[in-house]
């Protein structure tokens, strides 16, 4: 009928349609004996379906852990430039797709960055 669908390769996600909004998390950044510096962010799953939305739901304990520990480990001088948040981007989204598999989560928003 002249419908082709579309293949994935290997390791791709398909896109995503639903957005699902973390709480914000605040933690401490690693301040190498420096006066103590605070990272409030704010984060969105995208997922593939709604019906991953409880799935992720009874995951979220996991996904905070592997969130916070990736998180709390970062440097303040590692959220500068544009090119750090698109490495923490990156490195967050590998930490979340993790902790919610087998849940395909196609991509995660930085909503709200604040570093204090």
């Amino acid at each position: 009928l002249g419908i082709e669908e579309a293949t994935l390769e290997p390791g791709e996600m398909p896109a995503g349609k639903v957005f699902y909004k973390l709480e914000p998390i605040t933690l401490n950044l690693n301040a190498k004996g420096q006066t103590a510096r605070f990272l409030q962010i704010g984060l969105t799953l995208v997922l593939v379906t709604d019906k991953d939305v409880p799935k992720i739901e009874a995951m979220l304990p996991r996904i905070t852990d592997y969130s916070v520990s990736y998180l709390r480990e970062l440097a303040p001088e590692e959220l500068e430039g544009s090119a750090n948040f698109h490495r923490l981007r990156e490195n967050l989204l590998l930490r979340i797709r993790a902790a919610a598999a087998p849940v395909p989560v196609a991509d995660v928003l930085l909503i709200n960055v604040f570093v204090q």
